[in-house]
């Protein structure tokens, strides 16, 4: 009875884990992110011979962190260029004040083909990030379109709900639990 008694509360605390990060993965978006492995999709500018392409982490930029990932691609030998330095700035939703940057993007270690940045962006709109380059000849830029958006707060309630359901179940389990060790002890 004692085992089975303990596989009852180790599948209900096993199905409270799996419906939890469920909801959290399901509903969550990162709001900071450091890596280039998620990027789906690719903006793409061609400029002289190359090929400017940029991709963000969340796919929809939200107000606050984004990270960019940007390749430099020539289309002449289609291989992807390393480039010694490469700027990126920012200009916010109806001006033409320069707001983000210059700010360097770094290459990645792994991949030098890869330059990676985290840019804030602090209100919704549409932003015009520019990168600028310097290639064998002279400097390049490129200018891409980010429609940025606020956050929308029903995930985090989401997230929130799942968390206290969570917690619930745990809580349930363990009071069970203990009542039941205390019921063996009499």
């Amino acid at each position: 009875m004692r085992v089975t008694y303990r596989l009852r509360i180790l599948s209900l605390a096993l199905t409270a884990a799996i419906v939890a990060l469920s909801v959290t993965t399901f509903t969550g978006r990162p709001t900071f992110v450091e890596a280039n492995g998620r990027i789906i999709e690719y903006q793409s500018e061609l400029v002289g011979h190359y090929e400017i392409l940029l991709g963000t982490v969340p796919d929809t930029p939200l107000v606050g962190a984004t990270h960019l990932t940007i390749r430099i691609k020539d289309v002449r030998t289609a291989l992807f260029s390393i480039a010694s330095v490469v700027l990126v700035t920012g200009t916010g939703p109806n001006t033409d004040v320069i707001e983000l940057g210059p700010l360097n993007a770094e290459r990645d270690p792994i991949d030098p083909s890869y330059h990676d940045l985290s840019l804030v962006f602090d209100r919704p709109g549409l932003w015009t990030i520019t990168v600028l380059f310097e290639d064998d000849e002279n400097a390049q830029s490129a200018n891409f379109l980010i429609e940025v958006r606020k956050p929308n707060p029903v995930q985090g309630i989401f997230t929130l709900l799942g968390v206290m359901a969570f917690l619930g179940v745990l809580g349930l389990s363990a009071r069970v639990y203990l009542k039941e060790r205390k019921r063996g002890k009499n």
